[in-house]
């Protein structure tokens, strides 16, 4: 859906890159910004995030990066690797991780969040 990046867009980021693979996730994701009217500040890119490859000449690298991959099938590191190394990411970004509450994060989370079975974590993007 998006949440977390529009909630962003309506509290005043300049703008949002959304990457996500699933086509009911992005009819909602596009239905999100149609409704908030945030289509000019919005992008969204049909592609795994694992293989964003590197950021085209001109994007700005991201210093807030929300990360909700689906749960279990280990997808946060390898998303965290291919942004910070394809250049989407600014040394001093922080990225803001939800998973499940049993997943170990391989690098140490400068504050982390436990709602039942779900967990925000915030990992600084310069320890990776």
């Amino acid at each position: 859906s998006g949440a977390l990046g529009l909630e962003a867009l309506s509290r005043g980021a300049e703008t949002a890159l959304f990457f996500d693979i699933h086509p009911q996730s992005l009819r909602a994701l596009k239905d999100n910004i149609d409704m908030l009217g945030a289509g000019d500040r919005a992008r969204v890119v049909r592609q795994d995030v694992t293989k964003a490859g590197t950021a085209p000449t001109g994007q700005s690298p991201a210093t807030l990066i929300f990360l909700d991959p689906p749960y279990g099938r280990d997808l946060i590191v390898p998303a965290m690797r291919a942004l910070v190394d394809g250049g989407w990411v600014a040394p001093d970004a922080l990225f803001v991780i939800e998973s499940e509450a049993a997943w170990i994060c391989p690098v140490a989370a400068t504050d982390e969040r436990i709602y039942g079975d779900t967990a925000i974590r915030f990992v600084d993007a310069g320890l990776l």
